[in-house]
Formats: C-alpha cells, structure tokens, sequence
C-alpha cells in the first residue's frame, strides 16, 4: 500500500508540479521542447504555441486557430472573424474579402457610417451648403435645410451670411465662393472634399501627406491640396500599402521566406520577422518548412 501511494505521490507531482517545477524529459535540441512523441518549437508551433517545461496541462501552450500563425509564442493573425458584407462603425470600414473582414481604414473623408455594413457621404451633424440651402449630415447622409435665398442671403458654411464684394473667387477650409458680377455666391465644398491649393482655387486632394498607391510599389502624396508624386518603395521595402506608404508586406500574419532555410511572418508594423529555422533537410515554401 505504501508503494502503491508513493508511486502515486509521483505521479501526482508530474501532472501537478510539472508547472513550477519543470520536468526532465527526452533531449530536444537548444530552444526545442518534447510535446508528445515530438521535439517542437514553442515560438513557431501552431499546435504547441507557447509551451514550456514538460508540455503538459498549461504547459502545453495553445493551438492557433488555422488562419493563424505562431510567433513569439503567441497566435497571431487571423482572429476567426468571418463576414458577408463590407463592416462599418464609428467612421471605420473593414472590407470583407473572402468571407474574411480586413483591417479598418476610414470612411472617405472622414465620413461617417450610413449603416452597419457602408460609409457615408459626410460627418455627422456637420452644416454645409448646396448653393444657396444649407445642408445637415444625419446619419451619415446630407439632409436639405433652409434656403437663403429666401432672406436675399447666400450661404456660407452652413449658415446664411450677406453676400460680399468681390474680384476673385475665394477659397477657404476646403470651400470655394464664386465671384459673379462683383459678389461672392454661397459656398460650396471643393469637389471630392478636396483642400484648397491657393486662396481662390480648389485643390485635387484632401488632407496634407495623405498617401495613395499609384502602382505595386509607387505611390503619390497630397500636399497642400495637390498631388505629388513622392516615392518608389522598390528599394529596399518594394510594396505600396494605401494609406502608409512603403512597406515590407501587406497582411499581417502572412507567412513567407527569407531563404530556402527560413521563413517569416508578417508583423502589425507591416516588417518581415524570422518566423522557423528549417532544420533536418527540410526547405521552406510558402512560408513553411518542407520535408525534403
């Protein structure tokens, strides 16, 4: 009986105390840990993502999901969402591609949502004008309000205003005034919500240093209300995002490699990270090691 409660004292310890206390087992070699019949890799297994010690109970990690990949010991990537249509919120869009959503950009502009799944035209409770009526976004949506004309005003920035002398149109925070017959007329949003690119012209863009992707890896830049072709990513990133600028990959979580003995990972920076070592005559393709 003795024996009997000894053998289960240890056994008690190794499913137990294996968490604290660690566990010999098989050799593996540096920075490989035994879980099950095998030697694994915690940093880069996506079955045994982030196990320690024995492997065993909580020591075994987790298993990432199959859109996932492990890195650092921890799944990333993925997340297990999946969608049937664009998702909007708060002013943000995540297009949805292959039943997957993609990460949030803003709505154009700065517009918000007009529903659960597209954007809208303008900012809410924002106050415009459509020649001589004045404009209020709702729900992402303009809405017809007071017409000025009505007083013998014309509107300007949401609101009726007396009509200036002029000699010149007159463009201001994204808003052009045309002179007609020596008197300013209502005010009316540049086209595309574009910034102004002098004092009586409307640019062609909107938001100083916003970037657009001309091409795999070039890529303009608004400034001042204007476009200007501003760089050739090439060398040494080589791709365009929308929105960054040059980059060393697209989608986070993406897997590549470096070489044929190496592959990587794609970081939420948008860099390439070594991700596993292909060791034992195993060569890496398409971001996995291979067995010759």
């Amino acid at each position: 009986m003795r024996k009997f409660a000894a053998i289960l004292a240890v056994l008690s310890w190794v499913i137990i105390g294996c968490e604290d206390e660690g566990k010999k087992v098989e050799a593996c070699k540096e920075g490989l840990i035994k879980c099950g019949s095998t030697c694994i890799d915690p940093n880069t297994n996506k079955d045994y993502c982030g196990a320690r010690a024995c492997c065993l109970g909580s020591n075994a990690g987790v298993t990432c999901a199959a859109d996932q990949t492990c890195s650092a010991g921890k799944c990333v990537g993925g997340g297990g969402e999946t969608c049937t249509a664009d998702l909007c919120s708060n002013g943000k869009i995540r297009v949805c591609t292959d039943g997957k959503p993609g990460a949030e950009t803003a709505c154009a502009g700065g517009a918000d949502c007009k529903s659960a799944t597209a954007c809208g035209e303008c900012k809410n409770d924002t106050l415009d004008c459509d020649d001589t009526k004045i404009k209020t976004c709702e729900n992402g949506v303009w809405k017809e309000g007071a017409d000025c004309k009505a007083d013998g005003k014309i509107c300007f920035a949401g609101a009726c205003a007396a009509a200036a002398p002029c000699e010149t149109n007159v463009c201001t925070d994204g808003k052009i005034q045309v002179c007609t017959d020596g008197m300013l007329g209502s005010a009316a949003t540049c086209a595309g919500g574009a910034d102004c690119k002098s004092a009586s012209e409307c640019g062609e863009c909107v938001d100083d240093n916003a970037i657009v992707c001309t091409g795999e890896s070039t890529y303009k830049m608004c400034v001042a209300g204007v476009w200007v072709d501003e760089g050739d990513c090439r060398y040494p990133s080589g791709l365009c995002l929308e929105g960054v600028g040059c980059v060393e990959c697209r989608t986070v979580g993406e897997t590549g490699c470096t070489d044929s003995e190496m592959s990587q990972v794609c970081t939420p920076d948008h860099k390439w990270d070594p991700l596993e070592l292909c060791e034992d005559g195993a060569v890496c393709i398409d971001g996995e090691c291979i067995s010759a």
